[in-house]
């Protein structure tokens, strides 16, 4: 019976583990994974491409993704404003000119002409990433 009882656990722990997965996947943004692809999309929706360089085991990278882009907010203004690109250091062709020393670095860059507005380097919280997108916003509507 005390079998039973842990393996019912399990198996409901599980289960919430995985539904709690299949409900962020579903609202959160896509990341594209190719740059010359984002950046064609980037352009035809007169969209700033954010380019995101990451590096595989970074836990900033990966706490900017789980805390911040996560964030209801800030995941709705990337969803509506930006198309996004996500590389991997060392693993992904990144263009030369996007450089990243630190990780993660953010790149904002103007889709028409491939330049980049402004970059961020390492984690930023979703209050100070939400200044960071209006402003991304403001320079590439001003342009």
């Amino acid at each position: 019976m005390k079998l039973f009882k842990i393996l019912l656990l399990i198996v409901f722990t599980f289960s919430i583990s995985l539904t709690a997965n299949q409900t962020s996947d579903t609202k959160s943004f896509k990341y594209n994974l190719n740059y010359k692809y984002a950046l064609a999309q980037a352009k035809a929706q007169d969209k700033p491409l954010m380019l995101v360089i990451e590096e595989k085991y970074c836990p900033w990278c990966k706490k900017l993704k789980e805390k911040t882009f996560a964030n209801p907010v800030i995941n709705a203004m990337i969803k509506k404003d930006f198309i996004v690109v996500k590389l991997t250091d060392g693993q992904d062709d990144i263009p030369n000119k996007f450089y990243a020393d630190v990780f993660p670095t953010v790149y904002f860059i103007n889709p028409q002409n491939n330049e980049f507005y402004f970059k961020k380097r390492g984690y930023r919280s979703a209050i100070k990433y939400k200044k960071t997108l209006i402003y991304a916003m403001k320079v590439h509507n001003d342009r």
